[in-house]
């Protein structure tokens, strides 16, 4: 068995590999001020593996760590050699046979990687999931049109913290892929929390404010259908009450009224990182759904320096954002 290169995937030739990454809370620039302290995972190493032949297998190795597992280390196994990555336990491997490779469903966190999912082409079902995806948002990101090329991972003490995979750009004789719609590069790229959601739903590209995903950082999209499926929960929407750290909003509970109902809250948003040394406070809003009121527009405040926000969203943005609605006839 031979061990994954050292050399980082930003070494090649960057004008002919296309690279996709996840990772989780790094901090991607110093000069970038937080004014709280989050707990920062490091990076002690970092790997890549190029594919010069074809893999028949992928091994996954896994530690677990209270309610949820965390990927360790990774082992490719093609007709000559295998190759490793990351740090392998005593028993730990979990093997999936492949006949192409197209990439990962990642499961993600803060402090990491949980779990993955292998893709092997566009006719055969996902692997199942080899770890937990408990509280953790997920990703199509990693899941290329054509077979993956190189692989480069970075971790911490003793698990995965960043995962790239990479492939070698078509020749400008071959025919490009076309350029995604907005919506469609949302939901393959964004770290969507707990889970993506379905295509059917309407997202307002106008009032957006997440950005372009690709930007380097752990930044989940969270969502919650807060009128069930079919919206025949909102008639019992009694309040939203929003759950407020030192300097941010870290969810939202949507409370409900009546039998009918299911349960009593549902929750969208987890906090980023813990709150150390502060109690959360909330404020709550009353909402007498079934009298027949509804919302019609959310004003959000973004407090932010111009640097960071032109940084994210890449351009200045307004200090204020509001999103309306038209009252349907």
């Amino acid at each position: 068995m031979s061990d994954a290169s050292e050399t980082s995937c930003h070494n090649l030739d960057e004008a002919k590999w296309n690279w996709k990454e996840v990772q989780a809370l790094l901090q991607c620039d110093e000069d970038l001020q937080s004014p709280s302290k989050p707990p920062y995972v490091n990076v002690l190493r970092k790997q890549s593996v190029y594919f010069s032949a074809s893999i028949f297998a992928i091994h996954v190795s896994l530690i677990k760590q209270e309610s949820t597992t965390y990927v360790t280390g990774l082992k490719f196994v093609s007709d000559d050699k295998s190759t490793s990555m990351g740090y392998a336990l005593p028993g730990g491997w979990i093997m999936h046979e492949i006949k192409q490779f197209k990439g990962f469903e990642v499961a993600l966190s803060e402090r990491g990687i949980h779990a993955l999912r292998i893709i092997v082409d566009d006719h055969s079902s996902p692997s199942s999931w080899i770890g937990s995806t408990h509280k953790a948002s997920i990703t199509n990101r990693l899941v290329l049109q054509q077979n993956a090329d190189a692989l480069e991972a970075s971790f911490d003490y003793y698990k995965m913290v960043t995962l790239s995979v990479g492939h070698k750009l078509l020749s400008v004789k071959s025919r490009q892929p076309a350029k995604p719609s907005w919506i469609d590069h949302m939901m393959k790229n964004a770290l969507w929390y707990p889970m993506p959601p379905p295509r059917k739903l309407y997202f307002n590209h106008e009032s957006f404010l997440g950005g372009d995903p690709l930007v380097p950082g752990y930044r989940p999209v969270a969502w919650g259908l807060f009128g069930g499926d079919d919206g025949s929960r909102l008639s019992s929407l009694t309040g939203i009450t929003f759950a407020l750290g030192m300097d941010f909003i870290k969810r939202m509970s949507f409370v409900y009224a009546g039998e009918d109902s299911p349960t009593t809250h549902m929750r969208v948003g987890t906090p980023p990182w813990p709150s150390r040394g502060y109690t959360d406070c909330s404020e709550h809003f009353r909402i007498n759904g079934p009298g027949g009121e509804s919302i019609n527009r959310v004003q959000a405040l973004v407090k932010d320096c111009d640097r960071i926000t032109e940084r994210y969203f890449g351009r200045k943005e307004p200090l204020y954002y509001k999103v309306s609605w038209a009252p349907l006839m």
